[in-house]
């Protein structure tokens, strides 16, 4: 299907020209035609309408067929579960026990697909009508009904295996779900097999501007200072990033975070998590966009857990942009992130080794 004409001719959101020798050039053909036209979301009155229209004009790919989708209600909210075709219907013995044998399909939990696995994604209840902790409880409530095992006796579960992740704030929410997971070894006995990351939110408390450096008081260049406050911001080396900007960025914050006192726990900045839990996290697989805004504190998390004897790798995409997974349907440095998600997915499941290098930065293939 060809991609809609442009909302409007008005350029809302022009590339910044400093970006324009970095950014991924099958990106820049695409924002220039499509994504530079579409009003900023803050800039605009919060609507509940924009959840039903999609904020990127084009660029998704088609769906995958796979066996069976379900909606179901889980308290407050809904997940969405996706079974492979093949689905077994339990053990045959007709006692309700499919743990003998065959332990049933691994489980790969999905903040807002996997191949080979069943596929649960959570509609964790959103801001602003819903704010911080909703979302993490939510998160909470999945795997606890996950462990429960309501879908016997059709669909078998094997809760030994089971990977989480998410992109963007749902990579923040499986982050923070990892942890909340290993705080609670009763509930959750068996050790998750995997976390994915894409384009991470990992320091609620970043900013463009931070007070790291202080200038002396005999110093009334406040321009002079301005500068040295934003070298020290995590988010300066990326501030010019199209799409999510750092002005986008804080309007979402604030939407999920009213109270900015939040914005340091460790369940809203998972880098501030008592290193005695990160360093006990599964392997992680981060991806990360090079012209994303995100990307500095993505890096940075990934040396954090390295540091702690995590199992991390990093997947850099030379040129990408936080919009690169939404756009896997147009870039092909997007279908190939969502290619390598899989495969990281399916050896964790099964062992079956990516030939990859610990951080693979994908342009230089």
């Amino acid at each position: 299907m060809p991609p809609p004409n442009p909302p409007t001719t008005t350029i809302h959101q022009p590339l910044h020209p400093t970006l324009l020798p970095t950014l991924d050039s099958e990106y820049t053909t695409f924002h220039n035609l499509h994504m530079q036209h579409v009003p900023r979301d803050e800039s605009q009155p919060w609507d509940g309408s924009a959840r039903t229209t999609p904020s990127l004009p084009y660029g998704g790919s088609c769906l995958v067929d796979v066996g069976s989708t379900r909606d179901i209600r889980v308290g407050d909210f809904c997940v969405r579960v996706f079974t492979p075709e093949g689905e077994g219907e339990g053990d045959g013995d007709g006692d309700g026990d499919d743990d003998d044998g065959d332990d049933g399909w691994p489980v790969f939990v999905w903040f807002h697909g996997g191949g080979w696995a069943i596929v649960i994604t959570v509609a964790y209840r959103l801001a602003p009508e819903h704010i911080f902790p909703a979302a993490i409880d939510d998160a909470l409530a999945a795997m606890h009904w996950i462990h429960t095992q309501p879908l016997r006796p059709t669909t078998r579960l094997d809760l030994a295996n089971v990977a989480i992740g998410g992109t963007s704030a749902g990579a923040n929410i499986a982050i923070v779900l990892a942890l909340r997971m290993l705080e609670d070894q009763t509930s959750f006995p068996w050790p998750l097999a995997a976390l994915v990351l894409i384009v991470p939110v990992v320091d609620n408390t970043a900013t463009i501007m931070t007070t790291t450096t202080t200038r002396s008081s005999t110093d009334d260049d406040d321009d002079s200072q301005r500068e040295r406050e934003e070298e020290a911001s995590i988010w300066y080396p990326n501030r010019h990033a199209p799409w999510l900007t750092s002005t986008r960025m804080l309007w979402y914050r604030h939407m999920y975070m009213p109270d900015t006192t939040s914005w340091s726990s460790w369940a809203a900045s998972p880098n501030l998590a008592p290193t005695s839990l990160l360093a006990k996290l599964p392997r992680t697989w981060i991806a990360v966009s090079e012209c994303d805004l995100l990307a500095p504190e993505a890096l940075q998390f990934a040396g954090l857990l390295e540091g702690l004897g995590v199992d991390v790798e990093k997947y850099v995409v030379q040129g990408g942009t936080h919009s690169i997974l939404a756009l896997n349907g147009v870039l092909e440095k997007g279908r190939l992130l969502v290619e390598k998600a899989v495969n990281i997915v399916r050896n964790a499941f099964w062992g079956i080794e990516a030939s990859i290098d610990k951080t693979t930065r994908l342009g230089d293939q």
